[in-house]
């Protein structure tokens, strides 16, 4: 199979790699190479691709709840747990 890129050849990888390697993915931490496999993939392949949705989708709802205050009751009542010890 060939990329209409750039003619260079992409093998097959199959649903367990992807999954194993989907973080790396998601997060651009691949080389160019297993990169390109993993996206060829993920076009022919409904279940990965939902997962890889999934996955994403659940990475930015976690960055963002990071960024959301604190309830003062909640703080107070974690506080005073931490002073327990």
């Amino acid at each position: 199979m060939t990329d209409t890129n750039d003619t260079k050849k992409i093998e097959a990888i199959d649903c367990k790699d992807v999954v194993r390697r989907l973080y790396e993915f998601i997060d651009n931490e691949l080389d160019e190479l297993t990169h390109d496999q993993i996206e060829h993939h993920l076009n022919d392949c409904r279940s990965c691709l939902s997962r890889h949705e999934f996955e994403t989708t659940l990475k930015k709802r976690v960055q963002n709840a990071g960024h959301e205050k604190m309830p003062k009751k909640t703080a107070s009542r974690l506080q005073g747990l931490i002073d327990k010890f």
